[in-house]
This record gives structure tokens, sequence and C-alpha cells, in this order.
């Protein structure tokens, strides 16, 4: 994968990214996470809790990396 773009967002970035691998399998796997921490991200948010996407991301994976991954 490679960043083909970014862009500053108030204090943040948002990251356009390519795909280099033709395996359609490990790409979906990758987004299908992308989306699992980002609804990860607005439940904790519902709870009251402010997440950034570098904290969300690694709170869900140290909760369901092992298991998300397992089942790949």
């Amino acid at each position: 994968m490679r960043v083909v773009w970014c862009r500053q967002v108030g204090l943040h970035y948002a990251v356009g990214s390519e795909f280099l691998s033709k395996n359609m399998a490990l790409r979906d796997r990758i987004v299908e996470m992308v989306q699992q921490i980002e609804d990860y991200r607005t439940e904790t948010a519902r709870d009251g809790r402010s997440l950034s996407a570098q904290h969300a991301a690694l709170e869900w994976i140290d909760r369901f990396g092992k298991d998300f991954f397992s089942v790949a």
C-alpha cells in the first residue's frame, strides 16, 4: 500500500492510499478492519469518550485484532 494524497483537516490529516497488491481478499480484509475501527470510534463517542483515529485503532487492535486476523 502507498499513500497517494494527504490533506490537512483541522489539526489532523486525511490520507488516501493505493493498494499495490493484486490480492483482493487482503484488500477487502483491510478495508473491513478500517470500517470496524471507525465503528468502534463512533461507539466510544456515544459513551462519552473522544478517541483520535490512532487511539481508536490501537484500542480496537488490542481488543479485537487477534480474533479478527485469525478468522481470515
